[in-house]
């Protein structure tokens, strides 16, 4: 019996093996098997046209299926030489395997799919005709197999953005024929020199966003052969990379260089001279910590064709020298520690970032400036104390204004902004700012952003009902294209313009911290599409009108004097958008918390505070004692950090914060996010080089209602949002993400693998979140994927200076200042309470 059984069983594999043998006797066979792995295909291009019907008629050919979508066969119909199933949004673990036996296949293109799966060495080495493989934006994972670089006739190699793992194999050295080879956004490791020694040949070598580590040289390569790289594009951002730059003998090999991007690492050094690199036209090297002075030959006139450079934050020092470039458009140097005053001249410079340096004088050189094309200007976080410069308005062609942070005083005239017919963004905000404000800014029909928070204006907001109005010919609304208006931390009373009505494209209305009265006007309700309201800090009264909720996704309306019930419109809304202030204003909410039960509240803690009045008292004696030996002990300890700081001054600076990167995020974020909203820069396509779109976010995003004020937006606005990597834990990386409106959060994303189940992750996520203290900062929602192993934590974003810049920067004194302020502080408040 037991012998007849085990003679079954050796039929059924036999047969089983027969069969399957059969199965892959041609290509047909081969790419139904491919198309069983298939589990979803939105389009249904798949499913219409890879057909087992069995008739010739309807695949094509008995051997190879020319009517398969995608799919092209030899001339004489035999073989297929070519699969292209890219943006098709396929789902599926494909099984490379199937495809082994296709000795004529040539390309292989599977991008930008949904499909998982890996690449074994069996299947990859049977591919002997191969010249392009794109398996780019998908969720393939595991190791590079070594039998790739077998593939001799190998030229296009994309594998960018999956979820591939372990050492890049060694030995493409052997492919004379290849000339792109892209693995970004992977987890791939190796030396740096090692792979650029084996790629030089290549074109087209992007290695971004990966864990690659190592110094910046080309192992193994034989400098006296004199001859030069074809490379043309080299993108090493977003690594590990550490050590000097190139040496000034290698950067001589990359004469046909155009784009050159080594941003997000860990270089330091001197930059080499780039004499020779005369097609170079990108050159990025931002978030590193290079130093030394900027390099003159891409800003001055130089034979250098530069376009774009962007070496900001860096430790680049020194003042900026002319700009001459008859080539440079794009010139970005913010976040180093430059000083100095204005460049006399800019040249044909469209994009201008001098922000967060040590800049000072007069900002009024602007107005020697002769550039009749510069769009974008962004002077923030400097040092000028004088008033805004007034006679620039020749720059005409400035969709963009940003001068915030920079001690500007005096008023602004009516009419300074009537000049710029197209100026779009205006943030002048956390200045010095004096007078009324200038109604020129709520006439104009092109300005999309205003940003005037933290100045020092007062009178009125002006109304724009009344010559708006009349000069517009039709019965119709005026046209106004404002969308965000930040008036927040002034000194503006009286009541809102009830000209409000005509900003029908307001999305985010910003008047917290003023002296603004009366009612809010109930023309606000035809605003529809506004989502962000906060007019908290005021003396506004009376009812709250019956906004609609369809569009709003944050409220804040405490602090004021309003009364009545909350519309049901807002009932959904939490407390903390309503209360503290408003004592006569009922919220019909289970979490209520009433006006009286809050001054109870306040009234017992006044009534503890009173009873140990007596004891505290005797203790003071002792503790005035003790803080005047600490105070003492404070100045000197003060003095000494004073002659630690001037004796660090006058040495080389030599690192700061490390900003690491990661592949965490489904999405790259554009390398010019910063940039994106100008629109009107001419040849564009000149300037900044293409990118490529991202997988979507399509889990579930929760949100805390608990704060105030309370933010909502959907989930595939954070998905499309731009994104920087500001930082790299244990756990994860966390990003700089803007919204559409302007509103900045990080994104925590945590590892994958390392955050609990959905359940648990929820549960305690919940429970932070249910946190609110004045020196937290709130969670204001989380993210869980729909694989559940993708976890995000997003909360506000702090815009500072680093614990490095206090501890090793310029904040250095000023951190020692603050540290011991503190203590006095702490030791004041001990006196009192105690």
């Amino acid at each position: 019996m037991i012998a007849i059984l085990h003679f079954a069983i050796f039929l059924l594999i036999s047969a089983s093996s027969s069969a399957q043998q059969r199965s892959f006797d041609n290509d047909v066979d081969r790419l139904l098997a491919f198309r069983s792995t298939i589990t979803a295909d939105p389009t249904g291009l798949l499913t219409k046209t890879w057909i087992d019907s069995g008739d010739p008629r309807q695949i094509g050919t008995p051997l190879c299926p020319t009517l398969f979508h995608g799919v092209i066969c030899d001339p004489g119909g035999t073989v297929a030489v070519s699969i292209s199933l890219d943006n098709l949004g396929l789902t599926g673990k494909v099984r490379f395997e199937v495809l082994s036996g296709m000795v004529s296949l040539q390309n292989l293109t599977l991008s930008n799919n949904k499909l998982t799966g890996f690449l074994s060495p069996a299947s990859v080495s049977s591919l002997t005709s191969l010249r392009t493989l794109d398996l780019s934006y998908n969720k393939f994972y595991g190791a590079i197999p070594h039998e790739i670089t077998n593939l001799f006739n190998l030229c296009f190699l994309k594998l960018s953005f999956n979820h591939f793992t372990g050492e890049f194999p060694l030995g493409f050295e052997a492919l004379g024929k290849l000339s792109v080879v892209d693995v970004s956004g992977n987890f791939l490791q190796g030396d740096i020199g090692t792979i650029l020694g084996e790629l030089i040949n290549a074109d087209y070598i992007d290695l971004s966003w990966n864990l690659f580590s190592g110094k910046l040289w080309l192992a193994n390569y034989n400098y006296s052969s004199s001859s030069v790289s074809n490379l043309r594009f080299l993108d090493l951002s977003c690594n590990r990379l550490n050590g000097t730059f190139f040496s000034t003998e290698t950067v001589s090999l990359f004469q046909n260089l155009i784009f050159l991007d080594v941003s997000f690492n860990y270089l330091t050094g001197e930059l080499p001279s780039f004499a020779n690199l005369r097609n170079l036209k990108f050159f990025w090297a931002r978030f590193n910590q290079f130093y030394g002075y900027l390099p003159v030959e891409f800003i001055q006139e130089s034979g250098s064709t530069l376009v774009n450079l962007d070496i900001s934050n860096n430790l680049f020092s020194g003042s900026i020298p002319n700009i001459s470039s008859k080539h440079l458009k794009v010139l970005n140097i913010s976040s180093n520690d430059l000083l100095g005053f204005l460049p006399p001249a800019i040249g044909n410079c469209i994009i201008l970032d001098f922000s967060r340096n040590r800049l000072y004088g007069n900002i009024l050189g602007m107005e020697n400036w002769k550039s009749s094309s510069l769009e974008y200007l962004d002077l923030s976080s400097n040092f000028f104390s004088e008033k805004f410069p007034l006679g620039i308005t020749h720059l005409k062609s400035l969709i963009h204004i940003k001068i915030r942070n920079c001690s500007l005083r005096g008023s602004l005239p009516s009419s300074v902004f009537e000049p710029f017919t197209v100026l779009s963004t205006i943030d002048l905000s956390a200045n010095k700012f004096t007078g009324t404000l200038p109604i020129s800014l709520f006439l104009s029909s092109n300005l999309k952003e205003i940003q005037l928070s933290g100045n020092f204006f007062d009178g009125r907001i002006p109304n724009i009902d009344g010559e708006a109005v009349v000069n517009n010919s039709s019965t119709s609304l005026p046209r106004f294209n404002l969308e965000i208006l930040d008036l927040s931390d002034n000194s503006l009373f009286g009541a809102l313009p009830s000209g409000i009505i005509y900003l029908q494209k307001l999305k985010s209305l910003h008047l917290r911290c003023n002296s603004l009265s009366g009612s809010i006007p109930t023309g606000i309700v035809t605003l529809e599409s506004l989502e962000y309201l906060d007019l908290s800090s005021n003396k506004l009264q009376g009812l709250i009108p019956n906004i609609s909720q369809s569009t709003l996704m944050m409220l804040n309306l405490s602090y004021n004097n309003l009364s009545g019930d909350v519309p049901k419109n807002l009932a959904e809304f939490p407390d903390s958008c309503f209360y503290p202030g408003n004592h006569f204003l009922y919220h019909h909410s289970p979490d209520t918390t009433s006006p009286a039960s809050v001054s109870s509240t306040y009234s017992d803690i006044s009534g503890i505070y009173s009873t140990d009045q007596v004891e505290r008292k005797k203790r003071r004696r002792g503790i005035a004692i003790a803080l005047i030996c600490f105070c003492v002990v404070t100045i000197i300890v003060v003095l000494v950090g004073i002659s630690l700081h001037v004796f660090q001054h006058f040495k080389k600076k030599n690192e700061i914060s490390e900003i690491s990167k990661d592949l965490s995020l489904s999405k790259k974020p554009s390398k010019y996010h910063k940039y994106d909203h100008v629109k009107n820069i001419h040849n564009e396509s000149d300037l900044l080089p293409p990118i490529y779109s991202s997988d979507q976010l399509v889990g579930r995003l929760c949100f805390f209602n608990n704060h105030s004020p309370t933010i909502m937006f959907p989930v595939n606005e954070l998905s499309n949002a731009p994104a920087q990597v500001v930082g790299r834990g244990s756990h994860g990386t966390s990003y700089k993400v803007i919204l559409k409106n302007g509103h900045i959060l990080i994104a925590k994303r945590f590892r994958i693998g390392l955050s609990k189940p959905t359940k648990d992750f929820a549960k305690e996520i919940k429970r932070i979140g249910s946190i609110s203290h004045q020196n937290i900062i709130p969670l204001r929602a989380h993210y869980y994927g729909s694989n559940y192993q993708e976890n995000i934590l997003l909360s506000d974003y702090i815009d500072g200076n680093s614990l490095a810049w206090y501890l090793h920067g310029s904040g250095r004194l000023l951190f020692i200042i603050k540290v011991y302020v503190f203590m006095i502080y702490f030791q004041f408040t001990l006196m009192i309470y105690y």
